[in-house]
């Protein structure tokens, strides 16, 4: 079988040949000096002729060319008076006679204030006549007082030291007004207050110095104070007297109370309270549940087994007054 052979610029170590020496290694004639394209060398079908680049006179061509673009010249404009648009001038002539109209207003003003100022030189001249007047009658008086001066030197002594008791006595007398009337406020308040602690003792509450508390919900009348009723089993958790509790402040002043827990942790931290004068406001005590489950009641059997736990809320005002209140905590036997 006969071996194909790559001819011509297909062969590319004849390419190679060509790009480092270039159209010397081409030589596809024979002996008679005639191509040969029979596929029987690498070199057969690859001819090599000279490269003639033509050459052109630019500054000649560019003489035959119109290379002028008359189209594209803008044409001039011709200068031409200086001018605005009929609005603006219709705007401008507006304002004008604005103007010339609020000229006439001030204008008219402006003779009536020179009438006026006609009219108050006339009066000031009647009332310089009135001063020199009054300055001769000041001068009579003068002499007048002269005289009763004179008079009266004996006198002045006596007069100084009745002015001087006088005056002392006025004072005393505003000074023991002032306290007067201070006493009568400071009665009328406390009057105020004293009834207002008497009407807050009818209604039932627990009454200090300057407010008073009440527990709105009881169940169990015979304790005085806060109880909250939990089993064992977590079962039945509940409050027999709370949690609501109202304050009132009777007083003229604000106050604000702050509260504390002493004993057994049984209820969650309560934040201050600011009431004004006169006001009143009901807060809602939170039970500190985790505390209260992990206290277990006593051992034994039957009611025996139950228990009690106890701690006092302070409530502090203001004033430094200290309310206790108690809070009571029953634990029940979880199979009760």
């Amino acid at each position: 079988m006969a071996t194909s052979i790559k001819t011509g610029l297909q062969n590319e170590a004849k390419v190679k040949d060509i790009l480092t020496s270039g159209s010397g290694v081409i030589n596809t004639r024979n002996e008679f000096g005639v191509h040969t394209f029979s596929d029987q060398s690498p070199a057969d079908g690859i001819l090599v002729s000279k490269l003639t680049k033509p050459l052109y006179n630019i500054p000649e061509i560019v003489k035959s060319l119109d290379v002028t673009i008359t189209e594209l010249i803008p044409t001039e404009v011709t200068a031409g008076p200086a001018t605005v648009l009929k609005t603006v001038y219709d705007a401008a002539l507006n304002e004008i006679q604005l103007r010339d109209v609020t000229i006439s207003s001030l204008n008219r003003n402006i003779l009536t204030l020179n009438s006026k100022i006609g009219q108050l030189e006339s009066v000031t001249q009647s009332l310089l006549i009135d001063l020199d007047n009054q300055r001769l009658l000041v001068a009579n008086a003068d002499n007048q007082n002269a005289i009763t001066t004179t008079r009266i030197k004996t006198g002045i002594t006596d007069l100084q030291n009745a002015i001087l008791k006088g005056t002392s006595e006025a004072i005393q007398r505003v000074s023991l007004i002032a306290k007067v009337t201070s006493l009568e406020k400071e009665n009328t308040t406390l009057k105020d207050e004293l009834f207002g602690k008497q009407a807050k003792a009818a209604e039932g509450f627990k009454v200090s110095e300057d407010f008073a508390y009440k527990i709105l919900e009881i169940t169990d009348k015979d304790y005085d104070g806060l109880r909250f009723d939990a089993r064992a089993n977590e079962s039945s958790e509940k409050w027999a007297n709370g949690p609501s509790i109202q304050i009132d402040n009777f007083g003229s002043k604000d106050i604000t109370i702050t509260f504390s827990e002493v004993g057994d942790d049984l209820i969650l931290e309560i934040p201050p309270l600011t009431l004004k004068a006169g006001a009143n406001t009901v807060i809602k005590i939170r039970e500190n549940i985790a505390s209260i489950r992990g206290k277990a009641p006593s051992g034994g059997f039957g009611l025996t087994g139950d228990r009690d736990y106890f701690s006092t809320i302070n409530m502090k005002s203001t004033s430094g007054t200290i309310v206790p209140i108690k809070m009571k905590l029953h634990k029940w036997r979880k199979y009760l």
